[in-house]
């Protein structure tokens, strides 16, 4: 074996056994994965309770974590899939809050405070963009599952992230079904 082999096997090795003593174990992460998103997003009804701003740093922090750990375990060779993917779930993450902060503000900031009951139009396109995300998470997830990884390292990087795909896409159909539920409750007793 040439010199330069070896030296590029080392360095994998170290930066591989580097990457599993300074990260956070895939348990533990999904754990911090579920509390944060329970603790961010577990109300009665999105569409009428307000997100509580510490919450939701906390869940941007175990965002952040999570690519953290798949930066980590996607090292030496690093793979696009992985890299990709975490990237988007980032960005349809933040589509998410803004999009639950944007139907409570129209909602209850707006000049007659039912903005999206009074308005068909606000409430549909508030719906899509809800569905929009759906798919865009399931679009991850196909992607992912696509993937095979025989590195221990990788698998637990496209774990961690398959793990993550669930809480933001059941986010946004609560999201949709939350509208529906307060758009029937209101009309019922005719607001």
């Amino acid at each position: 074996m040439k010199h330069s082999n070896r030296i590029l096997i080392m360095t994998a090795l170290v930066s591989g056994s580097y990457g599993l003593t300074h990260t956070m174990t895939l348990n533990k992460l999904e754990l911090n994965i579920t509390s944060h998103h329970t603790k961010a997003f577990s109300k009665d009804n999105l569409y009428t309770s307000r997100l509580d701003q510490v919450e939701l740093n906390a869940w941007n922090a175990i965002i952040k974590e999570v690519g953290k750990f798949v930066t980590e375990k996607n090292s030496f060779p690093q793979d696009k899939v992985l890299t990709k993917s975490m990237a988007e779930l980032e960005t349809i993450s933040n589509e998410l809050i803004n999009g639950l902060k944007i139907t409570y503000n129209n909602t209850f900031s707006g000049p007659t405070k039912t903005t999206v009951t009074d308005n068909e139009a606000d409430r549909k396109n508030r719906k899509a963009e809800f569905l929009a995300i759906e798919k865009k998470v399931q679009t991850v997830e196909r992607n992912l599952k696509k993937e095979t990884y025989f590195l221990e390292s990788k698998k637990e990087a496209k774990d961690a992230l398959l793990f993550l795909c669930p809480y933001i896409e059941t986010t946004a159909l609560k999201a949709r079904n939350d509208i529906d539920k307060e758009i029937a409750k209101r009309l019922k007793k005719g607001v």
